[in-house]
């Protein structure tokens, strides 16, 4: 584990850092991660009760935009299948790219709206950081935290790991930087997540998987 990372377990429930990642449990415990979140009533259901769950912690209601939601399950899914042929390179490295392509996703089609800021409230634990983030963006932080969590159920499940995040989800620049990046370019959003995670993004090309640095190492291995 790296020096000042954050490492999130099944049973750190009430732990809370600028990216409260709780929702893992609840996904965990829902089954086979992994395969579910390709199901689309599954999906909605697991986005409605994230939505809900940072509702209830800090106090910023989300209008949930049904049809937007739905097609950017789609749109994910066709953008999953595409390259899903790659997941036999690094399917650990996979996972993070399909994480980043759902964020890509969520944000591209605005799945949400967070309502007035002035109920923003900040829960017993949570540091300024994170109100800080929740207050700029609080869609960003719904659908990161949504992704990230995601991610580490699988990577629990599949890899007997967790997601460790890094400092930089934790600055407020990092977050000026990723609005303003993928109000631009959604396809960015694969490299914010990686940067988030500790993995090595690729601004060029974030949506091709062959590129990406964690299938390069695996790729030559198989090739020899």
């Amino acid at each position: 584990m790296g020096s000042g990372s954050v490492v999130f377990g099944v049973d750190e429930l009430r732990k809370r850092e600028a990216m409260d990642l709780r929702f893992t449990s609840q996904l965990a415990a829902l089954g086979d991660v992994r395969h579910q979140v390709r199901h689309l009533g599954w999906f909605r259901r697991a986005f409605d009760r994230c939505a809900a769950l940072v509702t209830q912690d800090w106090g910023v209601d989300f209008k949930v935009h049904d049809a937007q939601l739905t097609k950017a399950f789609l749109d994910w899914a066709s953008a999953f299948a595409a390259q899903r042929k790659h997941a036999e390179v690094s399917r650990k490295d996979f996972a993070s790219f399909a994480a980043g392509l759902l964020l890509k996703e969520l944000i591209r089609n605005k799945v949400c709206a967070a309502g007035e800021r002035s109920g923003l409230r900040v829960p017993a634990g949570a540091n300024g950081r994170a109100a800080e983030i929740i207050k700029f963006w609080p869609e960003g932080f719904l659908y990161t935290s949504f992704c990230l969590s995601v991610l580490n159920a699988v990577m629990q499940q599949d890899f007997d790991t967790v997601v460790e995040l890094k400092p930089a989800v934790e600055d407020i620049r990092t977050w000026w930087s990723f609005r303003e990046n993928v109000s631009e370019d959604a396809s960015l959003a694969v490299s914010f997540l990686d940067t988030f995670v500790g993995n090595e993004p690729n601004w060029a090309q974030p949506e091709f998987a062959l590129a990406r640095q964690g299938m390069k190492p695996a790729a030559i291995a198989r090739q020899g």
